[in-house]
C-alpha cells in the first residue's frame, strides 16, 4: 500500500525545517510542503480550504469551528510569540502606562488576528485596560465574517491610509499590530513602545500567571481524518520529531550567526525548561482556555467549547511505551576530551574501558552507518544486529546508565558525555547530535 499524499502549508520555521526539506516524513504519509507568509496561508485556508494540512491562526480556527468548518486541529503549535513589544503608543498624548489607553483610539490589523486578541486579553487581565472603553480601528476585513460583541466599539480604517499613518497623523493614540510598525522600525519620535523594556515586561507577565502566547495551531481536513484517522497521530509525532531535531541542531552554536547564542539558549532554558514549545493538551490547557474566554467575551464565538473539544480526539491520546529503565540515574561529571582511554576492541563492553568504572553506554561511529542508526541501536545487545548489516558495536550494562563514551573513528574512545550534558558536548557533530537527542527522549533523564 502506498503512502498517503497530503499537502501541508506552513511557515518557514526552524522547528519545521526537517519536514520542509524532506529530511523527515510522517509515518505512512508523503508531504508536499508549501511555505508562505501567514496572511496568505490563513486567507487561502479560511476562505477556500486549499490545503489538506495547514498551520492556521488559532483564533481564526476557533471562529471557523464555531461556524462549522470542515477541518479539525491537532495539538501542534508551531508558532508562538510574546507580544508586549508590538504594543505601540503615540508620544505626547498622555499615555504613560497601559491603563492610559482607556477611552482612547487604538488600531488593529483585524479583530480575528491572533496577535491582536492576545494583546487585548493581556492588557485586560494584567494591566487594567477596560476594553469596553476603547475605540478599535481595524485595518483589514475579517477572513470570516462575524458580529463582534455589542459592547465593542469597532471602526474601519478609511481606504487609502493605514493605522501606522493614522498614528503619525494624530488620529490614533495606540496600535496593537502583529509585526513591527514601519514608524517604530524607522525610529520616528512620534511613536514609542508602550513598554519601554518589553522583554522584561514579557518575563514578568509570564511569571505572574501569563503564557508564552500560542499564535497558530495545525488543522487537517475532516474528510482525511474520517477516512484515515491514523493520520492525526502520525502528523503529531512527525511535528514532535521535527521539533526535537531542531532542538538538537540548535544546541550547536555553529548553527547560528549569532555571537552570544549560547547565553540566549542558557537563559531560555532557565526560564522555560527544556521545551518552550510543547505539543500536547495538558501543557497548553490554561493558555487555550484563556483564548476561548477572550474570543467568547468579544463575541467572536457563540459557543464556549472545552479545550479538548478543539482537537481531533485520537490526536490527544497518550501513546504507551515499554519501560526502558526504571532505576535512577547517577550523577557523573563529563570527562574532558583529553581524558586517557585505551583503544577499544570491537565488541568490548563499556565496563572494561580503562579505569572508567561508572556504568555507561558507549557508541562508536561506524563509517558505514548513518547517525540515526546509532540512536536506534543504542540499547541493543552487542551480539544482536538490529540494523541487519554492519551495525556499530554497542556496549550495554544492565545497571544504571550515566552517559555515553564517544569515539568518532578507528574504535578510539576520546571522551565521555553525561546524558544531562550531551547536547552541549562539543565533540558531537550536528547529525549525531540529532540522533542522540532522539535517543535520549526514550530514557527518563532530565535534559536541563
Amino acid at each position: 500500500m502506498g503512502r498517503l499524499n497530503l499537502t501541508l502549508a506552513c511557515g518557514d520555521y526552524d522547528l519545521l525545517r526537517p519536514l520542509i526539506n524532506g529530511e523527515l516524513q510522517p509515518q505512512g504519509i508523503e508531504l508536499n510542503v508549501l511555505t508562505m507568509a501567514s496572511p496568505e496561508r490563513h486567507g487561502r485556508m479560511l476562505r477556500h480550504g486549499e490545503f489538506d494540512v495547514c498551520e492556521l491562526s488559532l483564533i481564526a480556527y476557533l471562529v471557523a469551528r464555531d461556524k462549522g468548518c470542515d477541518y479539525s486541529a491537532i495539538p501542534v503549535f508551531p508558532h508562538r510569540r510574546f507580544r508586549h513589544q508590538y504594543m505601540v503608543k503615540r508620544t505626547g498624548c498622555g499615555i504613560e502606562k497601559p491603563s492610559d489607553l482607556n477611552g482612547r483610539r487604538v488600531g488593529l490589523d483585524t479583530l480575528q488576528n491572533s496577535a491582536g486578541l492576545w494583546m487585548r486579553g493581556i492588557l485586560q487581565d494584567h494591566y487594567g485596560v477596560d476594553l469596553r472603553t476603547v475605540e478599535w480601528w481595524c485595518q483589514e476585513e475579517e477572513d470570516i465574517p462575524f458580529e463582534p460583541a455589542a459592547w465593542m466599539k469597532v471602526r474601519r480604517v478609511p481606504a487609502g491610509t493605514n493605522i501606522d499613518q493614522m498614528l503619525l497623523d494624530g488620529e490614533l493614540e495606540g496600535a496593537l499590530y502583529p509585526e513591527t510598525l514601519p514608524s517604530i522600525r524607522g525610529g520616528s519620535p512620534k511613536v514609542a513602545l508602550l513598554f519601554s523594556d518589553p522583554k522584561k515586561a514579557e518575563i514578568e507577565y509570564l511569571k505572574n500567571g501569563g503564557f508564552f502566547p500560542i499564535m497558530h495551531t495545525v488543522v487537517v481536513k475532516n474528510r482525511i481524518l474520517e477516512k484515515e484517522p491514523w493520520t492525526a497521530m502520525s502528523l503529531v509525532q512527525a511535528f514532535q520529531k521535527a521539533k526535537e531535531m531542531c532542538y538538537a541542531r540548535n544546541s550547536d552554536p555553529r548553527s547560528f550567526a549569532l555571537v552570544w547564542v549560547q547565553d540566549l539558549i542558557r537563559e531560555q532554558r532557565e526560564i522555560f525548561g527544556p521545551d518552550p514549545w510543547p505539543y500536547n493538551l495538558d501543557d497548553n490547557r490554561r493558555a487555550l482556555e484563556a483564548v476561548i474566554r477572550y474570543e467568547h467575551e468579544q463575541g467572536m464565538i457563540q459557543k464556549k467549547p472545552r479545550a479538548e473539544d478543539l482537537f481531533f480526539p485520537p490526536s490527544l491520546q497518550r501513546i504507551q511505551h515499554y519501560v526502558w529503565r526504571s532505576k535512577s540515574f547517577k550523577s557523573c561529571k563529563p570527562f574532558k576530551s583529553s581524558s586517557p582511554f585505551p583503544p577499544m576492541a570491537k565488541g568490548q563492553d563499556s565496563a572494561d574501558v580503562g579505569t572508567f568504572k561508572a556504568p555507561s553506554l558507549f557508541v562508536r561511529r561506524d563509517r558505514k552507518n548513518r547517525a540515526a542508526r546509532l540512536a536506534q541501536n543504542l540499547f541493543c545487545n552487542a551480539a544482536e544486529d538490529h540494523a541487519g548489516k554492519a551495525a556499530p558495536a554497542m556496549g550495554r550494562n544492565d545497571d544504571d546508565v550515566d552517559g555515553i563514551l564517544i569515539g568518532p573513528v578507528d574504535d578510539e574512545i576520546i571522551g565521555f558525555a553525561h546524558l544531562d550534558d550531551l547536547l552541549d558536548h562539543d565533540l558531537l557533530e550536528r547529525r549525531r547530535k540529532v540522533a542522540l537527542y532522539e535517543f535520549m527522549q526514550q530514557v527518563p533523564v532530565p535534559l536541563t
